[in-house]
């Protein structure tokens, strides 16, 4: 692993014996969504949208 700063290096494997890191599971993301129904009192009714 290099460093911007420092001029060293430092080696995980060699050549002469290269052995890989072991494999990782990782789970496949996931992703949750919530639907809800609008029960606010304004649900439904018509106004004038105000922006501020």
């Amino acid at each position: 692993m290099a460093s911007r700063t420092s001029k060293s290096v430092q080696l995980y494997a060699t050549p002469n014996s290269p052995e890989p890191f072991p494999i990782l599971q990782v789970d496949e993301p996931t992703l949750g969504v919530n639907f809800f129904v609008n029960s606010s009192p304004f649900a439904g009714k018509r106004r004038k949208i105000y922006h501020g």
